[in-house]
């Protein structure tokens, strides 16, 4: 699972360098709060990397990821377009996108701690 973590690392950094754009520091009230928006990235996370370790061809990769995706925003009471428009919004805002990825990541990383023996 350090793997992943790395993998996470590196594509939390690579968004953070890579998004200029505003700096504005307030969220508004039609993008996903922060706090909800860590939740919904640990889950995807953890789909993600539930797909790809199961080794799946492409076609079933992508159906499966789509499902997982499907399921995480029901589960969080938010459609597709709602996320997409709040991560843009992140992407714009490198300093909070940072900020929600810190949490993330340290949630990921005490996950990794608790495995069964």
């Amino acid at each position: 699972m350090s793997k992943l973590n790395n993998y996470l690392l590196i594509f939390s950094l690579l968004f953070i360098i890579s998004c200029g754009g505003k700096k504005n520091e307030k969220i508004p009230d039609d993008v996903i709060p922060e706090k909800d928006m860590v939740g919904i990235l640990i889950d995807i996370h953890l789909a993600e990397a539930g797909v790809s370790f199961s080794r799946l061809e492409r076609d079933s990769f992508d159906y499966y990821l789509s499902n997982y995706y499907f399921d995480i925003f029901r589960k969080h009471h938010i459609t597709k377009d709602e996320f997409d428009f709040s991560m843009n919004f992140y992407l714009d805002n490198p300093n909070i996108l940072q900020a929600v990825y810190e949490i993330v990541n340290d949630s990921l990383n005490s996950l990794q701690l608790i495995q069964p023996e």
